[in-house]
């Protein structure tokens, strides 16, 4: 939303972004560590099922946590080869 009302200034199509009014979270202090395939591989070596599927499941779809456990039979579709990501699961 950022990158498009900045271009929207740019353009004069708006006289402010009003996303500036909305309060933010800090930026991230440092970046993630991401494990090589190696360190990967050695990973699901030691988990058992289902949690091995699980983590397959969310490294290679870009899950989070609360989407992969809100998943049901029917947002999988094998003809197309799809994955809808409709719900996430949230205590409360």
């Amino acid at each position: 939303m950022h990158i498009l009302y900045q271009a929207a200034l740019r353009w004069e199509m708006v006289e402010r972004n009003p996303v500036d009014l909305v309060r933010q979270s800090s930026k991230r202090l440092k970046r993630p560590r991401v494990p090589t395939p190696a360190e990967f591989k050695a990973l699901l070596a030691q988990l058992k099922e289902p949690y091995r599927t699980m983590v397959i499941t969310v490294a290679c779809l870009g899950l989070r946590v609360s989407e992969l456990v809100a998943l049901q039979w029917g947002d999988l579709d094998s003809g197309s080869l799809t994955v809808k990501v409709l719900r996430g699961f949230v205590r409360g």
